[in-house]
């Protein structure tokens, strides 16, 4: 194994994380998973839906909760537990808004209402990696004179 040491490689190490938020249809968040930015997100949903600490109103046919999510989730066991959890799932289909852009000609995506939650969450909340901020500390002894 000339030329090659396996002692230098380095670790990789989880980064960030990632943080899913369930949110009525105002953006105010109502549910809140988090895990590791490596994680899919379709292992998250789950804990989202199962973390809203407010009894839910029962859907009806007048009032049904929707439950809009991006084409991440666009796969059978994901609309199973949308509908499990009492929710219509709007999953927007793979390859569905190019082909509107590339239909009509000015077509721009809606902007998602958790933007706005998520922008908010992002200034207000400490970031995951710097934990505790840190505050500047002097010794009593240096700063004060000998009396």
């Amino acid at each position: 194994m000339a030329g090659r040491r396996s002692d230098r490689i380095p670790l990789i190490e989880p980064r960030g994380a990632k943080r899913s938020v369930l949110s009525e249809g105002a953006g105010v968040p109502i549910g809140l998973a988090h895990d590791s930015a490596t994680r899919n997100d379709q292992p998250l949903l789950a804990p989202t839906l199962d973390s809203i600490p407010v009894k839910r109103p029962k859907p009806s046919r007048t009032h049904p909760q929707g439950l809009c999510l991006d084409r991440g989730y666009d796969s059978p066991p994901m609309h199973d537990l949308a509908v499990k959890h009492g929710y219509t799932p709007h999953i927007r289909a793979r390859g569905e808004e190019i082909e509107l852009k590339a239909r009509t000609p000015g077509w721009r995506a809606r902007r998602w209402v958790l933007e706005a939650t998520h922008s908010w969450l992002n200034r207000n909340l400490p970031s995951s990696s710097a934990g505790l901020r840190r505050t500047r500390t002097t010794s009593p002894c240096s700063s004060s004179p000998a009396a």
